[in-house]
């Protein structure tokens, strides 16, 4: 079991001092004991912060390994009474936000605050994509997505036939893969920390080669010797293209996971994917999420839309004049 839930509980475990510090900083240069000024202003009395609670989350990439977030908190704001001996006169509970920087290296490191503002409106209740650092792909828009992929990642490929050019992407995005036995329900593995597994090699003359006890490298990729993407009607090559759109993707979503799980090094995709329910954990509706995404741009990056219209002009030119729109289909 993950040591944290989400983000959200890791920040209220790990940060919550540096968060009361700069709340107590706003309120001290902001507060006059019923509101806040956009100038600084002077309280008769004295105030502490108690009670701070992370609320709510929302996650923006940036560059490189470093992200942004604007943690929602609630905080009780006590009136320290007049006189020789303090006492709480009054207690008020308000919202803020604090804006916060910090890189996504082996853990959250060089955590950096940027602003912190009084919060007005409700918590919503969050989005698991916003807590997990799992982009947002729309299905509208799939194609162009697929398309932007293949512009970049494959504009100087030599492809063989029609065949997606997994070696040549693979070695753009520096991912080492192996065939391996994966569990019965399990297709592949994308490896964000450094483990050790038994794999299988493929070499000239030789053919396959079991290696135990290899040590994997963050960015490993192993893929199922007997299991594929789409079960039966998979394809080895189309696995690995759903693994190459989770390390495209996901890959923060990768180092946020270890972060959280101090025990987990990979994640799994399944062969029968789970259902979409709304009584999911945040982290079972990011992992959905991000199986969907990986699913829906494998197939559109595996086929992108240029080389099928290309295709079915191929067939269409060499075909007779008497067939069928479906014939023309089948054989492309």
């Amino acid at each position: 079991m993950a040591k944290y839930p989400d983000l959200k509980s890791y920040l209220q475990a790990n940060y919550i001092e540096l968060f009361t510090g700069e709340i107590q900083k706003f309120v001290d240069g902001n507060y006059d004991g019923s509101g806040f000024h956009s100038i600084n202003v002077l309280s008769l009395l004295k105030h502490e912060i108690e009670n701070v609670e992370v609320k709510a989350l929302t996650c923006h990439d940036d560059i490189g390994p470093r992200v942004k977030m604007n943690v929602g908190l609630s905080a009780d704001i006590v009136d320290l009474g007049l006189g020789t001996k303090a006492y709480e006169a009054a207690r008020k509970t308000r919202w803020f936000t604090v804006f916060i920087r910090a890189n996504l290296i082996d853990g959250l490191r060089d955590v950096e605050v940027l602003d912190t503002k009084e919060y007005f409106g409700t918590f919503d209740k969050e989005n698991a994509l916003d807590q997990f650092l799992v982009p947002y792909i729309y299905s509208a828009t799939l194609e162009e997505n697929a398309d932007d992929f293949t512009a970049f990642y494959c504009c100087d490929a030599i492809y063989d036939g029609y065949k997606l050019p997994v070696a040549h992407i693979l070695e753009a995005f520096e991912i080492k893969y192996y065939l391996a036995d994966l569990p019965d329900n399990c297709f592949g593995r994308m490896y964000f920390r450094k483990a050790v597994e038994t794999v299988y090699e493929t070499y000239p003359y030789v053919g396959e080669v079991k290696k135990e006890n290899a040590d994997i490298e963050p960015g490993t990729m192993l893929i199922s010797r007997n299991k594929y993407y789409l079960g039966s009607n998979g394809t080895q090559r189309l696995t690995i293209a759903h693994e190459i759109v989770h390390w495209y993707l996901h890959q923060k979503y990768f180092k946020l996971l270890a972060l959280l799980d101090d025990q987990s090094d990979m994640m799994s995709c399944e062969v029968e994917p789970s259902r979409y329910e709304e009584s999911m954990t945040l982290a079972q509706k990011a992992h959905w999420y991000a199986e969907w995404q990986a699913n829906a741009l494998a197939l559109r990056i595996a086929m992108p839309q240029a080389l099928m219209v290309q295709a079915f002009e191929e067939v269409r030119d060499s075909a007779s004049p008497h067939s069928f729109t479906g014939e023309l289909v089948e054989d492309m």
